[in-house]
């Protein structure tokens, strides 16, 4: 194994357990630097090795895709890898795998983590409460969230990240909106990232997520069932899984601005192969580049209003700075048609839905 890079999600998360067992053991100290926080995607954190010095229950790695595991990326040092052999038990009770990790952009890193040996699993073991004190510790030390290790010191399951960004043929009005929609819509937003789009001839595609300013834009997507959806969707890409060849599009994580500053992340799909013999849509727009923008922003600022347009602007224009316009009368008639004030910027359907009180509207 060539890499040098190390992923941390239990309790060599916490550099002060990290040195003592160093120093018990003749290690010095310094043999994990830090480089980045990172998640490991599509697995979960589970309980499954009973050991005799930690009292009870440690810390494994379940397969669940979906799922995001948050933990650190450390750079192994000088006699680091032995030290790490040594503390796991490697191969009896823990086993060496390597890994991919992305961090808070998205960016995907090869690394080696410990899973624990399929021989020596249980389905639940009980973990002292010492013990997810300490790796609780090291989780906050790090600013990582700490649901995961609570849920699975319960024997449960936290929920799945349910956001996604859509920017071709799953969003609404498109082709394959249908499937979007079979999986529990909670809510969709018009919404914006950073990046190239790319066109494939019947779909586009995402690129140059964080080496550009371009915007491309599309939908914000909640999904009531997260974990299903995924399979699906990895299929409809192309996406073989994190550390396997021949995809068409990579599964990620990307910030997605949905409207007034509100920035949310969510996994959408990136153009794995194929993008050198694609042209570029310049407006990063897939429906106004099929000549559908138009149509469908008057259809969808018909289903936030259902007749009332007038109410719902003027619910908007309490809600707008006061240096925006003279008068409310002047604001509310800035917002007509709302289609305009969606298509030119000046409306977010954010700030539509919070008027309408409709979070999936679907036209």
């Amino acid at each position: 194994m060539s890499t040098q890079l190390y992923f941390a999600y239990g309790s060599n998360l916490n550099q002060e357990d990290f040195h003592a067992w160093c120093k018990r053991r003749n290690y010095p100290e310094g043999l994990l630097r830090f480089q980045s926080v990172a998640y490991l995607p599509d697995f979960d954190l589970a309980f499954t090795y009973r050991s005799p010095t930690r009292n009870g229950g440690v810390l494994d790695l379940k397969d669940r895709p979906g799922q995001l595991v948050p933990g650190v990326l450390f750079e192994v040092q000088s006699e680091g890898w032995k030290a790490l052999h040594e503390k796991e038990g490697m191969p009896h009770v823990y086993q060496r795998i390597d890994v991919t990790v992305i961090d808070d952009r998205g960016n995907p890193t090869i690394a080696s983590t410990y899973r624990v040996n399929p021989n020596r699993r249980e389905v639940f073991v009980q973990p002292s409460l010492e013990y997810v004190k300490v790796v609780r510790k090291g989780l906050e030390r790090w600013g990582l969230a700490t649901e995961l290790l609570e849920a699975a010191a319960s024997h449960d399951l936290a929920s799945c990240p349910d956001g996604f960004f859509f920017y071709g043929t799953l969003m609404r009005g498109e082709s394959r909106f249908s499937v979007v929609k079979s999986f529990g819509i909670e809510c969709v937003l018009l919404a914006s990232t950073f990046g190239r789009l790319l066109d494939l001839g019947a779909f586009p595609g995402l690129v140059d997520t964080e080496k550009t300013e371009s915007t491309v834009h599309g939908e914000f997507v909640r999904l009531r069932e997260p974990e299903k959806a995924i399979s699906m969707l990895d299929a409809i890409e192309g996406f073989r899984g994190f550390g396997r060849t021949g995809s068409l599009y990579r599964r990620t994580r990307i910030g997605v601005d949905v409207g007034d500053g509100r920035i949310r992340d969510a996994w959408t799909y990136c153009l794995e192969s194929g993008s050198d013999r694609a042209t570029q849509i310049q407006s990063g727009d897939w429906r106004a580049y099929c000549g559908r923008q138009k149509s469908f922003l008057t259809e969808l600022a018909a289903a936030h209003s259902r007749g009332n347009e007038k109410t719902v602007a003027e619910r908007i224009a309490r809600t707008l700075p006061f240096a925006f316009a003279e008068s409310a009368s002047e604001a509310v008639d800035s917002l007509f048609p709302l289609e305009q004030a969606l298509a030119s910027g000046m409306l977010s359907e954010r700030k539509l839905a919070q008027a309408s009180g409709l979070w999936a509207a679907i036209p």
